[in-house]
């Protein structure tokens, strides 16, 4: 056989017409795989890399300058683990005009040199990759992906760089996406981001977030959250906003220095239950914010109001007696010493 004919069932192919079919085969190709799909369509397919690069050649034959199938190919290389052919084919692509494109370039160098930093490089490797990553985020550090492993991706390599800000940026990406799954944890590295940067609006956010969903933790969020809230913040669009219990406003109140309004929610709740052990615990606390807050003779009058509640308790007894003396309610202090002098067994 000679080298420019083919011999195929008896008859005679020549080189026009082996091109010929060429040609035919690629317009069917093309036909079945539009070229706005190509790249997407072809590099799903992970069961034969080498064949999808090949198609992807001989397309780019047909159209040079078809940056959408160099992309592909590069994207395809880089499944075949073929990195440095990948970031041959990268190198222009990152220069383009259409910011789409380049921010897709981008974005797969990253991803291959995020690769690279999980094969533990030698130091002056990390050093170049991080110098590198760090040039590459700059030149996408207002784009905005929506896939959610490539948000990831950019989360891991920006905290490499220790850039908090495109961080928070990338994580913030993640949470708006519907798929994700451990949603806490997304929000628990918002927030820890966020308040490095002291960023307290988004922070804001988010904890208000982590205290309806994070029920285990659901009062250190709380807790954190009142402390970020300005002092003018409505509480009480708060209490509806998170569903909040009257004993959570009441303690919010206490954080924020105002501590009127804990009492009195307080001494609403103790009006409502007919629980004795609950009453205990509500007089407790109210007796506890006014002393806390230089009211000891309120705290004292409202004492004895409830001071059978306490007399059957040792240590609740020397409490009350202690607040009545430091009240200067000696009387007071002497009756109630005459009421536990008259209890059998006192405990």
């Amino acid at each position: 056989m000679k080298l420019d004919v083919i011999k195929q069932n008896g008859k005679i192919l020549s080189p026009f017409e082996i091109f010929a079919l060429f040609i035919a085969f690629l317009s069917v190709f093309i036909l079945l795989f539009p070229k706005e799909n190509i790249g997407k369509d072809l590099t799903k397919d992970k069961s034969n890399v080498d064949l999808t690069i090949t198609y992807l050649q001989n397309l780019v034959k047909l159209e040079p300058k078809n940056s959408k199938l160099l992309l592909a190919i590069a994207s395809s290389l880089h499944m075949r683990k073929s990195d440095q052919k990948a970031l041959k084919l990268l190198k222009d692509l990152e220069n383009s005009q259409d910011t789409n494109l380049k921010s897709k370039a981008i974005l797969l160098h990253l991803k291959i040199n995020y690769d690279k930093l999980n094969k533990k490089p030698t130091k002056e490797e990390l050093i170049k990759i991080s110098k590198e990553n760090k040039i590459l985020l700059s030149n996408i550090s207002h784009e905005k992906f929506t896939d959610l492993n490539s948000n990831k991706t950019l989360y891991n390599i920006a905290l490499s760089l220790n850039d908090k800000k495109s961080a928070l940026r990338f994580n913030l990406n993640i949470l708006n996406n519907k798929k994700l799954k451990n949603r806490i944890q997304w929000l628990k590295n918002a927030h820890y981001l966020s308040d490095a940067l002291n960023a307290n609006d988004t922070d804001i956010k988010i904890l208000k977030e982590l205290t309806k969903l994070d029920y285990d933790k659901s009062s250190l969020w709380l807790s954190i959250l009142i402390y970020k809230l300005p002092k003018d913040y409505n509480l009480i669009s708060l209490e509806k906003e998170l569903s909040l219990t009257k004993e959570q406003v009441a303690s919010i109140y206490i954080i924020k220095q105002q501590p009127k309004k804990a009492v009195n929610i307080y001494k609403k709740l103790l009006s409502k239950t007919n629980n004795k052990r609950e009453k205990i615990e509500l007089i407790k606390k109210i007796i506890k914010i006014l002393q806390a807050n230089n009211q000891t003779i309120k705290a004292a009058i409202f004492a004895h109001d409830y001071e059978s509640y306490f007399i059957k308790n040792k240590e609740l007894r020397k409490t009350i007696l202690k607040l009545y003396l430091g009240a200067d309610k000696t009387k007071w202090a002497k009756e109630f010493s005459i009421k536990i002098m008259k209890i059998k067994d006192p405990t």
